[in-house]
């Protein structure tokens, strides 16, 4: 029930780029990632925080970038 109630919180503040597909949607509003399976670290951290994940032995992989944009809501694009 918590992925339907956050897309229904968040669907005035998110615009989903058509290229996104249903399944990752869901695992961007799926309430677990705010309990530490998606985390954000400035660019330049990215690699020391994925090898430090590693040597503590979780897996960990690089699925986007934050950037900033002109108004209130969040642009979900793929990268090429």
């Amino acid at each position: 029930g918590g992925t339907t109630r956050n897309r229904d919180a968040y669907a005035s503040q998110v615009r989903w780029d058509d290229a996104v597909p249903d399944d990752r949607r869901t695992l961007l509003l799926d309430p677990q990632t705010s309990g530490g399976l998606l985390a954000a670290v400035p660019r330049r951290e990215a690699s020391s925080a994925s090898s430090a994940l590693a040597e503590a032995g979780y897996a960990s992989s690089v699925i986007g970038e934050v950037i900033e944009r002109e108004g209130p809501a969040v642009g979900v694009e793929v990268a090429p």
